[in-house]
């Protein structure tokens, strides 16, 4: 299960999921009373676009009477200048063995177009982070189906993770493989920098910097699936607290965050803006239920 940000979460909606269908609403719902916890919906805007336009992602979480995420379903529209916009969709299913609190799999759908991607990953753990993330990937498109088995390793000693990728170069025979070294360090139980050298099939180096609030990540609290690493979080930021500021050098990055918060210490909203684009800026809401 891959869900990134940085590009904002690369997933929409119309929606393909196992079993469910649900209409996007791409409207903003009225706020829940300000005592919930549980983070059912959120949704990005951009400032910069015209009403109508702005909602640029919306994100819904499921849960069962656990209280365990089941279905993370997402919605993108990508190209905001056409009419209608075009969108993308994807919907992820978590499975849990008994009363087991994280999951052993998942499955993920994603509708982009023509295409569909069927993604079946199974996890392992190491404590509380995922230590291997093993998945079959089925690509169906105009030129047939294509598949392959992307693999994850994780082994955390210290400050420093190593980190395996291997996945089909192209989908298929043979595979390709890198190994990522990455240097930590830690603020409040957060990751605060990872300096990293990758080699094998992809060779390099790349650096990132974070800072955080002192509450709680809902995104935290919602999402099973930790990585002892920073470039599979969800939203970017899938730390202990929120993240108030990423840089890096390498990567091209900085941008800030401000909260506005809750009475019970949660963010009901997100302000981001992009330092080395002045001008862009982006919100996202939170939506909470009991």
């Amino acid at each position: 299960m891959k869900i990134l940000f940085g590009l904002l979460i690369t997933v929409s909606f119309v929606v393909v999921v196992t079993s469910c269908q649900k209409e996007v609403d791409w409207s903003l719902p009225n706020t829940t009373t300000t005592d919930s916890t549980v983070l059912w919906k959120y949704v990005v805007i951009d400032t910069t676009l015209s009403a109508g336009l702005d909602t640029l992602e919306v994100h819904y979480f499921e849960y069962d009477n656990q209280k365990r995420l089941t279905r993370l379903i997402d919605s993108l529209r990508e190209d905001t200048s056409s009419s209608p916009a075009y969108t993308s969709s994807s919907g992820t299913d978590l499975f849990y063995n008994g009363n087991e609190t994280l999951p052993f799999k998942s499955i993920q759908i994603d509708k982009d177009g023509a295409d569909r991607r069927w993604d079946t990953a199974y996890f392992s753990y190491q404590g509380q982070l995922v230590s291997m993330d093993s998945s079959r990937v089925q690509i169906s498109n105009f030129s047939g189906n294509t598949w392959g088995i992307v693999a994850l390793y994780f082994t955390k000693s210290g400050n420093s993770v190593t980190m395996i990728e291997r996945f089909p170069n192209p989908p298929g025979p043979p595979t390709c493989e890198t190994t990522s070294i990455i240097a930590q360090t830690y603020s409040s139980g957060n990751i605060a920098s990872e300096m990293a050298t990758s080699t094998g099939c992809v060779t390099g180096s790349w650096d990132d910097q974070m800072t955080y609030d002192n509450k709680m990540n809902p995104f935290y609290k919602a999402i099973p699936v930790h990585y002892p690493v920073t470039d599979y979080s969800f939203m970017g930021n899938d730390q202990n607290n929120n993240m108030t500021e990423e840089s890096s050098l390498s990567m091209g990055i900085h941008t800030q965050r401000t909260y506005t918060y809750r009475s019970n210490g949660l963010p009901s909203v997100v302000r981001v803006n992009d330092l080395n684009f002045p001008g862009y800026s982006y919100k996202g809401i939170y939506y909470y239920k009991n």
